[in-house]
């Protein structure tokens, strides 16, 4: 099949949130556990050429925005959807969330914007096995990082440091980001701090001395 220019990035969005639909660490057959077959919503991407209204995703209608060149981010399209994704998740409920905007992966916003920054961006480099953030424009950020890192900002109020521990307690103590998933939809957090010490060990996921090392290697300490 041929899509012809005005249509192609519109296609390309659905092939790359396909990506995230076969490994979306649901327990149903709906984007997310906390809905059960039948009662499924859909993830909405409004899109056209020449858009400029993007990028973001909003909490009261569920719908991602997405700008004239954004569906050449494959990073871009998923991380809006990881925001709906974590709506979903939390039902509908969205925590009060301050500093993000602007925010930067890189830098210090807050503990609130980090988490729901970082959580997008983690859905991104998950499904795409990687740590490089690519930009519609074509530029691209490494933020694979340690403590010994320059150009990161330390601390869980830096996207870049919540989104790479999250992957690798996933990928490292978790066995992968289901039980993570089905965590969060059971119990709705406004920080990776409550994430990790209040929740994490009352659904049986280790925040133990496995899981400390890969936040203080990400220069996180709880």
């Amino acid at each position: 099949m041929y899509a012809n220019e005005g249509q192609s990035r519109a296609w390309h969005t659905l092939d790359t949130l396909n990506k995230l639909w076969w490994n979306r660490g649901s327990t149903t057959n709906c984007w997310a556990t906390s809905q059960q077959d039948g009662h499924c919503t859909p993830v909405t991407v409004q899109w056209y050429p020449g858009s400029t209204d993007g990028t973001y995703w909003t909490t009261n209608d569920d719908k991602i925005h997405l700008a004239d060149n954004d569906p050449d981010s494959e990073h871009t399209t998923v991380h809006e959807a990881g925001h709906a994704l974590m709506g979903k998740l939390y039902k509908g409920w969205w925590p009060n969330v301050s500093n993000c905007s602007p925010h930067y992966v890189n830098r210090t916003s807050s503990t609130s914007c980090g988490w729901t920054e970082g959580f997008a961006n983690a859905v991104a480099f998950h499904t795409f096995n990687d740590t490089t953030y690519y930009w519609g424009n074509g530029s691209s950020m490494n933020l694979a990082n340690d403590r010994s890192t320059n150009g990161i900002d330390p601390g869980d109020a830096c996207e870049a440091r919540v989104a790479t521990a999250l992957v690798d307690l996933w990928s490292q103590v978790d066995g992968g980001w289901m039980k993570s998933n089905s965590m969060m939809s059971r119990t709705w957090q406004s920080s990776f701090r409550e994430y990790f010490v209040n929740d994490r060990p009352d659904y049986g996921l280790d925040s133990g001395s496995t899981a400390r090392n890969i936040l203080y290697n990400h220069t996180i300490q709880y």
